[in-house]
């Protein structure tokens, strides 16, 4: 049944990367850390685990809905090469950070984050702006806040996208743009932070489970890049397809939902 659950988790963070941009971190970490402690992983463990597998994950969903995006026009070349470099530093030097925050500051500093980004996205649905499409983030913005996106994506395993979807619409940037450029910026971030959880996870004195390459958990990223790497092409499709405040609103409710039941839980 765990192994149905990842596939089945797959499925959804996959049509979710193509759709929304997010990589799939947000539905991804808190469905981990629960599988992972009904297969008795130790609670110390469990959090980081599915935060490593999680943006180990994110990079091959983040791939193939690039690559969709691509081919739909959804991208900036422009936005994405000022983005690059300093939102892969700040993922590592995030990724490092977080291997010495306690797991349960972990879950919390996760769940705060998305809850006040879906207010944000909810306060921007309710103005309802005119988008100008011509004013476009400046490149210094994007070296400071790239940064700190990406840092924030290694502590909380969501690709970045959650914040680099809000943080470029709120520059006059359209959604599907948007959310084609999060992608790319996603599996770039992902596959830096991925391989420092997996060299922290290597050098830890903690005892791992059996087929851990340091903390990803190699079964569950097997079945989850299986599922997402066919759902992704159909999010992105379908995200070409639909208005700037439908998405907005979706990814405020799912950013809420997901937030609140892992504060909670």
């Amino acid at each position: 049944m765990i192994y149905l659950s990842y596939i089945f988790l797959g499925v959804i963070s996959g049509f979710l990367a193509g759709l929304l941009g997010i990589g799939g971190g947000v539905v991804i970490v808190p469905v981990l850390t629960y599988l992972f402690s009904l297969a008795a992983f130790s609670h110390e463990i469990s959090i980081h685990m599915a935060l490593a597998t999680s943006l180990s994950s994110i990079f091959f969903t983040s791939s193939v809905a690039s690559f969709s995006h691509f081919k739909f026009k959804n991208l900036d070349f422009n936005i994405i090469k000022s983005f690059i470099p300093f939102a892969v530093i700040g993922s590592i030097a995030g990724s490092f950070f977080a291997t010495s925050v306690p797991s349960n500051y972990l879950t919390k500093i996760f769940s705060i984050i998305l809850f006040f980004l879906s207010l944000q996205i909810i306060l921007q649905c309710l103005k309802n702006k005119k988008q100008t499409l011509s004013k476009y983030p400046k490149a210094n913005y994007n070296i400071f806040f790239g940064f700190v996106i990406g840092v924030i994506s290694a502590l909380s395993g969501i690709g970045g996208g959650s914040l680099t979807v809000p943080y470029l619409n709120s520059r006059q940037v359209k959604m599907s743009t948007a959310i084609g450029c999060s992608s790319v910026l996603a599996m770039f971030m992902a596959v830096f932070g991925s391989l420092c959880w997996i060299y922290t996870g290597l050098h830890s004195q903690e005892v791992l489970p059996i087929h851990s390459l340091g903390y990803v958990y190699l079964p569950a990223l097997f079945f989850i890049v299986l599922a997402s790497s066919i759902t992704a092409p159909l999010g992105a499709k379908l995200a070409s397809h639909i208005s700037t405040l439908s998405l907005k609103i979706c990814f405020a409710i799912l950013l809420l939902i997901v937030s609140i039941t892992m504060f909670l839980s």
